[in-house]
């Protein structure tokens, strides 16, 4: 190998094409969007869904940018491996899931820098159509926080009551009804996972519990994590 072969290495061999390059883009723009609606619909993370999921259409564009430019170069190439050697991030991600979803999002940019448009398009929508498919098998496509998803109920009672009774309140007005927490000090504090039926139900159990109690404390929050 003589030296013109050595240097023809380094050199720029695959021209850019800008039109296709923007249609590129505006296509792996568009499946980066989708990702951020998967991650925040169909992700059991606890931490904000939504602040996450905007950084991965620039993600996924970025990647897109860097593989782009440095794949028409072996020099770009090394001087890439050598400046991502020097970068730390301190930031740690501690979810598995944010990380796979990080991971989809670099993936994406990837194959579309490297012109495997088509590969990375259908494994895409495989990986979407299988989150979709677990959501639908939960039950949970396109919900979010309504009347009829569990929420944590917490009362405080001034006079002491009896438990089986206020099960039995909750019982009327609730799908589903699960006892997490009884405190028995100066008050008696109970806290519940329930399913209410309808928001008229929360009505008619604060009207019940103060037929009870009439210094009773009534608490619901919210039990879907962030999103």
């Amino acid at each position: 190998m003589n030296l013109d072969q050595l240097l023809s290495y380094f050199e720029a061999t695959q021209p850019i094409n800008p039109t296709e390059i923007i249609a590129q883009a505006a296509l792996l723009y568009i499946l980066a969007k989708a990702l951020s609606l998967l991650y925040i619909y169909t992700g059991n993370s606890l931490s904000n869904r939504s602040r996450l999921a905007t950084i991965f259409p620039l993600m996924a564009l970025t990647t897109m940018l860097i593989i782009s430019v440095v794949k028409s170069s072996l020099a770009l190439s090394l001087g890439l491996v050598g400046a991502l050697s020097i970068v730390r991030f301190r930031a740690a991600i501690k979810d598995p899931e944010e990380l796979a979803f990080i991971f989809l999002s670099i993936s994406l940019g990837l194959g579309f820098g490297a012109d495997q448009v088509v590969l990375t398009t259908v494994f895409f929508v495989a990986i979407a159509a299988i989150l979709l498919a677990r959501l639908l098998f939960r039950g949970r496509l396109g919900r979010r926080f309504t009347e009829a998803d569990s929420a944590h109920l917490e009362l405080i009672f001034e006079k002491q009551q009896q438990l089986p009774k206020i099960n039995e309140i909750l019982d009327q007005h609730c799908q589903e009804v699960k006892l997490t927490r009884l405190d028995q000090n100066e008050h008696q504090a109970m806290r519940f996972l329930v399913k209410p039926k309808s928001v008229e139900s929360l009505d008619r159990l604060q009207q019940e519990f103060l037929s009870l109690d009439a210094d009773v404390q009534l608490t619901v929050l919210q039990y879907q994590p962030l999103i």
